[in-house]
């Protein structure tokens, strides 16, 4: 999904959706739908994406998974600020805010601050604009921040690893000629 190969990732929900359906965990073939919406989203076919996302929304808020239904909200809201409609755009992102607070998922909380300040903005309410977008770029730049600490942290341990290998290559080495010396 996020390398744009979207026929895979409808594929993989496909899959998932099954396995999930199987198992008859309602929440997860409602989460799986929600990331397809997402998808249809992101082909900007908003016809199919909404209905998608407000349905996971509305199961993922009654199964008690507040981040998945803030998340799922979020892009409802997005979808309803290109539809012009943004007075639902607004009611849709307070209540993500809301939702998010109680199960808070820093992921989803940039989505819906990024969505908020485009609201705020279409709404001509610069100030409030302002604030989000400054809270979407803080948080936005520690998630970021985080990711590279883990890839350095990811490259230490397999230099690490490669220093042990080494090591353990030389060792055998030595090892081994002192066999043949011995042996000899």
């Amino acid at each position: 999904k996020r390398i744009g190969n979207y026929d895979s990732a409808f594929f993989y929900f496909n899959l998932a959706f099954s396995q999930a359906a199987q198992l008859r965990e309602d929440i997860w073939q409602s989460i799986i739908l929600g990331n397809e919406g997402q998808i249809y989203y992101a082909q900007q076919k908003y016809n199919l994406a909404k209905p998608l996302l407000e349905s996971d929304y509305r199961f993922s808020k009654a199964y008690g998974e507040l981040g998945s239904a803030a998340n799922s909200l979020q892009w409802v809201a997005r979808i309803n600020l290109l539809e012009g409609k943004k007075d639902s755009a607004l009611a849709q992102v307070r209540e993500a805010l809301k939702l998010e607070q109680i199960d808070s998922n820093p992921n989803y909380r940039q989505n819906i601050y990024y969505v908020t300040a485009d609201v705020y903005r279409a709404l001509g309410n610069n100030d409030s604009s302002l604030k989000y977008a400054q809270l979407y770029n803080r948080l936005h730049d520690s998630i970021e921040r985080a990711v590279a600490d883990g890839r350095v942290e990811m490259a230490q341990i397999r230099l690490a690893n490669l220093q042990n290998a080494f090591t353990i290559r030389n060792l055998n080495k030595k090892n081994y000629k002192r066999r043949i010396y011995v042996d000899a």
